[in-house]
């Protein structure tokens, strides 16, 4: 008997150790669960800022002497390698889906506007001016744009005479008139109008 007791005491022992092992692991995987988590709002406020920065600096994004763009996309490619849930696949999406916007945007403005009026003067002071008076050399801007104006495509044909012929009628309606007065003739040559004598 003795010898079954102890067999219990260490069956007990097994038993107590079986159930100390899950729970160390659930214990460990809850504080790395808790880990997660926290670096998962840390990434969701990253892109947060991201989209706040895209939405503030719009205007920045686009200039080509700016680097705002390169920095924006290159921390975007970082936040993007630490998701993991779908929820930081969400905010990912949407931060993305922000810098699409603001670069379509942008790229139509460019296109439908052209070169707004500031940006034509300052890029002519940029090139053109003096830098102690900012006077622009007229001369060299001249020389310049020159070629521009020597051959202009597409303006040929508002160049070359005009067609000032007459267009001629509609052969179709001169017919519906001389069939309704050949119907109304043969309606009073019936009735006896045309036949007075």
């Amino acid at each position: 008997m003795a010898c079954r007791g102890n067999n219990n005491k260490e069956e007990e022992v097994f038993r107590c150790m079986k159930r100390e092992r899950p729970n160390a692991v659930a214990a460990d995987e809850e504080e790395e669960e808790h880990q997660d988590s926290n670096i998962r709002r840390i990434i969701r406020s990253e892109f947060f800022k991201l989209k706040s920065l895209i939405n503030e600096k719009k205007d920045d994004l686009m200039n080509t002497a700016s680097d705002k763009f390169d920095s924006i996309l290159h921390d975007f490619d970082k936040l993007d390698e630490q998701v993991k849930k779908p929820q930081e696949q969400i905010v990912d999406a949407e931060a993305l889906l922000d810098l699409t916007r603001t670069l379509v945007g942008s790229v139509n403005s460019m296109v439908n506007e052209g070169v707004t009026p500031s940006q034509f003067v300052s890029s002519l002071l940029k090139h053109y001016a003096h830098p102690p008076n900012t006077s622009i050399d007229w001369q060299k801007l001249g020389i310049f744009v020159s070629p521009i104006f020597l051959t202009v495509h597409g303006s040929s044909t508002m160049l070359d005479p005009m067609e000032s012929q007459l267009k001629r009628r509609k052969a179709i309606v001169l017919l519906m008139i001389n069939v309704m007065m050949n119907m109304k003739e043969k309606e009073m040559k019936r009735n006896g109008v045309f036949n007075l004598g």
